[in-house]
């Protein structure tokens, strides 16, 4: 089964993005951790930022 495509691109394979909102998926900001994107959303005045990791193409992850 595969995932909605929220990204029209791969540059942030293996990243965190911080997005204006579930609804909205305009991108605000990345950063390799969890806090780094939310710190470079915070810095562009997005607070309340949502928060997803994009997977690298062709790669398992197992939660």
């Amino acid at each position: 089964m595969h995932g909605i495509q929220l990204l029209q691109t791969d540059k942030f394979n293996g990243r965190y993005v911080a997005m204006k909102s579930p609804k909205d998926h305009t991108v605000i900001a990345a950063g390799d951790t969890p806090s780094e994107a939310l710190e470079n959303a915070r810095k562009q005045g997005v607070e309340n930022a949502t928060l997803v990791y994009v997977p690298v193409e062709e790669s398992v992850h197992i939660y």
